[in-house]
């Protein structure tokens, strides 16, 4: 558990450190408009990530329950 703390300790500190990066070469409008349409990217990938694993979730039960429809045919 101590190392997951230390991973997000981290990320925390490289974004921190990458936003006042950001913020020293840009003007504060720029960075602000900058990190909100990378949030956004972000978001649809997450999205993005979200519905693929409900489609592979959904086929991996399919196929599956048409698996069993399968052996219990086959066992008549």
């Amino acid at each position: 558990m101590e190392g997951a703390a230390d991973v997000t300790a981290w990320t925390i500190a490289i974004h921190t450190a990458c936003a006042a990066s950001l913020a020293r070469h840009l003007n504060r409008d720029s960075t602000i408009r900058l990190l909100q349409s990378k949030m956004r990217q972000l978001e649809i990938s997450v999205d993005l990530v979200r519905r693929i694993n409900v489609i592979y979730l959904y086929s991996e039960k399919k196929s599956k329950k048409e698996k069993n429809t399968y052996v219990q045919t086959v066992s008549c």
